[in-house]
């Protein structure tokens, strides 16, 4: 009888350690899947922010493309190599029109005395004109130098073949034609696309 008792005591302990194991287990598993819902939902909006950058970056791509009139994969390298910043513009400009009437010597033409239907921001312009008042040579001073970015004024909005018109130091009617680019993080020449 002793030992029957004996038994009946280490079934009913053992039993009862069971059922508090087992009631442990559902705490536990719902403790565990809060846990994991939490991790979820912090990835998923870190994956949100990541896939808006990655959608903004496709449409920039795209807009490049349709503005250059060249294929997504050449502007995606670009963009790639540029850091995805459009503020690392680079741009070279030519002389179509040598206008008339400007003081003789080297002057610098910022803001409104550089005039265009669609002018972006932040050009300006070293402008050399002859004896005769024409402007014999245009050179961007506002450029990037070597691997830089112009975060704060930099020279935005310009469009490819873009004519802006010269206008102050006494004369009028000179044109550039403007032609935007990525600069080389090396220093090296602007890219050309083709």
């Amino acid at each position: 009888m002793a030992l029957s008792s004996f038994a009946a005591g280490l079934i009913k302990g053992a039993a009862d350690m069971g059922t508090a194991g087992l009631q442990a287990v559902p705490a536990k598993l719902e403790e565990d899947l809060k846990e994991m819902g939490l991790l979820y939902n912090n990835a998923e909006k870190e994956f949100k922010t990541k896939m808006s950058a990655a959608q903004a970056n496709i449409a920039n791509i795209e807009r490049i493309a349709s503005d250059f009139g060249v294929e997504k994969g050449i502007v995606n390298s670009v963009y790639a190599a540029n850091g995805g910043d459009e503020s690392r513009q680079f741009i070279s400009v030519e002389l179509i029109n040598a206008g008339s009437g400007y003081a003789t010597g080297t002057h610098a033409f910022t803001g409104t005395e550089i005039q265009g239907a669609a002018r972006g921001t932040g050009l300006e312009l070293s402008v050399v004109a002859d004896g005769s008042g024409n402007v014999t040579g245009v050179t961007v001073t506002s450029n990037p130098t070597s691997g830089q970015e112009r975060a704060e004024i930099t020279q935005k909005g310009y469009t490819e073949n873009e004519i802006l018109t010269l206008t102050g130091h006494s004369g009028s009617g000179a044109q550039i034609k403007v032609k935007p680019g990525a600069k080389m993080s090396t220093g090296g020449e602007p890219y050309t696309i083709v």
